[in-house]
């Protein structure tokens, strides 16, 4: 069961992924967890990491499909906030439950991008 945390707990996190992975820092990273993840907009920094991840991966077809089914089957919502406000929308009973599935799509995304 993931730790309850804040949207702005979990927005670090995923920065702190992104900016590790594109190896960048913390003024060079365009999307902060300030705002940016947390209520506007977390699958663009996602969808642009794993656009680098695929182009790094002499095109394997197993990191292809990896990429597809995360990006077509796992990522929902806006951004953070936006999947635990509406988290009924998103099929969670509960602000926990949607907190759970943050968590878990964070640390799928950091295995595919470190892999």
């Amino acid at each position: 069961m993931a730790k309850q945390n804040s949207v702005l707990d979990y927005a670090n996190k995923l920065e702190g992924i992104l900016r590790q992975y594109l190896n960048c820092g913390y003024n060079d990273f365009g999307v902060k967890a300030n705002d940016n993840l947390t209520t506007d907009d977390w699958q663009s920094p996602i969808n642009f990491a794993l656009g680098c991840r695929y182009g790094s991966s002499n095109q394997d077809p197993k990191v292809k499909e990896e990429i597809d089914n995360f990006l077509g089957n796992e990522l929902q919502g806006q951004s953070i906030g936006d999947v635990v406000e509406k988290h009924e929308y998103y099929g969670f009973d509960t602000k926990e439950a949607a907190f759970e599935y943050i968590d878990e799509t964070i640390e799928h995304l950091s295995k595919i991008l470190f892999s």
